[in-house]
C-alpha cells in the first residue's frame, strides 16, 4: 500500500511539474507572423543587430576556448560521477575503492591544473594587452621626420 501511495505521489508531482513548465506555452496566444516567438526573443538579444553581430578573431577564439572549457567541465563531471559510483558500489572490495578514489583524485588534479593554466594564460594576455595598448610608439628622430 505504501509503495502504491509513493508511486502515485511521485507520478502526480512529476505530472504537475510538467504542466507547470508547459503552462506559458499552452496559454500563450501565438502571433500569426511569429507563432513560436523566436523572432521576438531574437530581437531582444544583443546579437540581433547585424552591425554588432560580426565577431572579431579574438572573440571567435575566446568563444572556442569557452566551448572547450565547457567540455572539460563535462568530462570532469562524468569522471567524478564515475569515480564516486565506483567507490560507493565497491561493497568492501579494496581494488574498486582504490580505483574510484584514484579516479576522483585524478579528476580533481586535472581540473585544478586546467583552471590554473586558464588563469595564468588570462593574466598574461590581459597584462600584455594592457601594456601594448598603453604604450605609444616613440617619435622618429628629427632627421627622419618629413618636411612640409
Amino acid at each position: 500500500m505504501k509503495r502504491f501511495f509513493y508511486q502515485t505521489v511521485i507520478g502526480l508531482t512529476l505530472a504537475g511539474a510538467g504542466l507547470f513548465a508547459m503552462a506559458p506555452n499552452v496559454w500563450a496566444i501565438p502571433h500569426p507572423e511569429d507563432p513560436y516567438g523566436l523572432k521576438t526573443t531574437a530581437s531582444r538579444t544583443p546579437y540581433s543587430d547585424p552591425a554588432t553581430s560580426q565577431k572579431t578573431l579574438p572573440e571567435l577564439i575566446g568563444g572556442f576556448i569557452g566551448v572547450l572549457l565547457s567540455l572539460v567541465g563535462l568530462v570532469f563531471l562524468v569522471l567524478s560521477v564515475y569515480g564516486g559510483f565506483k567507490w560507493m558500489t565497491a561493497a568492501g572490495d579494496e581494488d574498486s575503492v582504490k580505483e574510484g578514489r584514484d579516479t576522483l583524485v585524478n579528476a580533481a588534479i586535472g581540473i585544478a591544473l586546467i583552471m590554473c593554466a586558464y588563469a595564468l594564460t588570462t593574466f598574461l594576455f590581459d597584462s600584455a594587452i594592457s601594456v601594448v595598448s598603453t604604450t605609444t610608439p616613440p617619435a622618429p628622430p628629427a632627421s627622419q621626420q618629413p618636411t612640409p
